[in-house]
């Protein structure tokens, strides 16, 4: 059983909070008070519902029916949402997937409606997604569909992997931006944050309609309407079944039509008629939209490398717009390494990976306007394991890194080279970044030496600190301790570390193959 208490408002230090405790029983009788609160600025926080659990109970609804709860309310419950979330969404998810309990709603009700100021509003992550829903509805024919304003959750960083590059950080980064772009669109922006995240403790996309929800229907006596910006695969792609820890957005059309109650916020899928090629289309003639894109999974600018990026420069180049988006991504790059993109391309459509629905629409446009260049890229199912391109890519990278390394100990006198050149940049303390395995560092500490060097630290991929000759930090290291230079040392992907260590340190930054290449 989930108990909400009465939900409590407080204010401080210029931020408004309503917070309500949830006590959460166990089975087994074990007991645990868990404080869930929704947190924006005082400005804002006028806006607050605090005679109801309508907002709360969404929010915790997608746990209680994966751990087996009903719930409990101290406060009234709008009798329409009761309705149906009892007998629509509930009683539908479950009829599709065993594993969820059918949770009981035990509540008092209300009829009385939510005086609302009549905004309409949608999130803004920098994504295709929320881009595609702000340039449908910036300046839409409807008033009663136009933006006035916008709303960022968790500064921005929502669906990201940021952890190993310092979440803090990536979403001050996304957040600078996002209020830029905001000052652009000349529309309010408002920052909410929740701790929501800390009780599921699971991937955001298996929750998010209802954490997206949540904070919203909070702020009741704000909106009217609210615009949760899809996934980009279309009406079409609508799946109830077999849900449990799966994405939720896929049954958003169910969701969203139970969250929208006479009274209260009324919810609508922001672009959820459209594809990728769709909203990439849609953003590239919205020059606010296509300036600022922003959909990597890694960094708090555009990588190149993860998969999101991947699926959107395919989509770019497909539809043959990727020269609107120079200010957005490295296209230079792009086109240089074009291949590598088509077979990642191809490989996720014939071999039905991950992204294969992102890309499909991509792959067949280019493969009808390019077939023999395409053709290059086809796998043959049986050489796919060690035919895959990131394999022969990866040992294209090694092979290059091992023959610079024994070109230069082939060198003659190349030690003293080496010193020579550490010396007339007055390099003696450095800090290497890469693993502590790497060929770059274990040239770099067998020779120190005999270089007049010291390494102070090795930056790795590490959550404890290791026991070694040098000191490990972190990736999501921030503050760099004080150095004469940083040697880059990873043999992959190097261009995107050194995009991201450049706003870290104001030291000089060297690629390890910088210093292999001296003759």
């Amino acid at each position: 059983m989930i108990t909400i208490s009465e939900i409590k408002k407080t204010i401080s230090g210029g931020l408004a909070r309503i917070e309500a405790d949830l006590t959460i029983t166990e089975k087994s009788g074990d007991e645990q008070i868990f404080p869930l609160y929704v947190e924006t600025s005082e400005e804002w926080g006028k806006y607050f519902v605090t005679d109801r659990a309508d907002a709360f109970v969404v929010g915790v609804l997608n746990y209680a029916m994966c751990n087996g709860h009903d719930i409990t309310c101290q406060q009234p419950i709008s009798s329409e949402l009761k309705f149906l979330l009892e007998r629509h969404l509930i009683y539908t998810l479950c009829k599709n997937e065993e594993r969820y309990y059918k949770t009981n709603i035990f509540a008092e009700v209300t009829d009385e409606a939510i005086i609302n100021e009549g905004a309409v509003g949608t999130g803004i992550s920098l994504g295709l997604d929320s881009f595609c829903t702000i340039a449908e509805h910036y300046q839409c024919n409807s008033k009663k569909l136009r933006l006035t304003h916008l709303v960022t959750m968790q500064n921005g960083a929502v669906g990201g992997f940021y952890q190993k590059n310092n979440w803090n950080y990536c979403a001050s980064k996304l957040y600078e931006r996002i209020q830029k772009v905001s000052k652009e669109l000349n529309l309010p922006l408002i920052t909410v944050n929740s701790n929501l995240h800390k009780l599921m403790r699971l991937r955001v996309d298996y929750y998010v309609t209802y954490w997206l929800a949540f904070n919203v229907m909070s702020l009741g006596k704000l909106f009217s309407a609210y615009f949760i910006s899809s996934i980009g695969v279309g009406y079409e792609d609508f799946n109830i079944k077999g849900r449990y820890y799966k994405d939720c957005e896929y049954y958003d059309l169910l969701s969203l039509n139970t969250f929208s109650i006479q009274g209260g916020v009324r919810f609508l899928s922001g672009g959820g008629a459209f594809d990728r090629l769709d909203k990439i289309r849609i953003i590239s003639e919205f020059p606010i939209a296509a300036n600022n894109l922003q959909s990597c999974l890694t960094e708090h600018f555009n990588c190149m490398h993860c998969q999101k990026c991947k699926r959107n420069l395919v989509t770019m180049d497909a539809l043959g717009v990727l020269d609107k988006f120079n200010n957005a991504y490295d296209i230079q790059f792009y086109r240089e390494n074009r291949d590598m993109y088509m077979e990642w391309m191809c490989s996720q459509v014939n071999n039905g990976k991950h992204d294969a629905d992102y890309v499909r629409g991509s792959y067949e446009l280019i493969k009808a306007r390019e077939p023999e260049y395409i053709e290059r890229f086809e796998r043959d199912p049986d050489k796919l394991i060690t035919d895959f391109i990131e394999v022969k890519r990866q040992r294209k990278v090694y092979a290059s890194y091992a023959s610079m390394f024994r070109n230069f100990i082939l060198e003659p006198d190349c030690v003293n080279k080496l010193k020579t050149w550490f010396g007339s940049k007055n390099i003696h303390d450095i800090i290497c970044y890469g693993s502590g395995t790497s060929q770059g560092i274990q040239f770099l500490n067998s020779m120190k030496e005999k270089l007049g060097i010291k390494i102070l630290y090795i930056v790795e991929d590490v959550k404890v600190q290791k026991k070694g000759m040098i000191a490990r930090l972190p990736e999501n290291t921030i503050d760099y301790p004080a150095c004469d230079a940083v040697i880059i040392c990873n043999i992959d992907k190097t261009e995107t570390i050194r995009k991201k260590l450049s706003e870290l340190v104001s030291v000089p930054l060297y690629d390890i193959k910088e210093i292999l290449s001296l003759k």
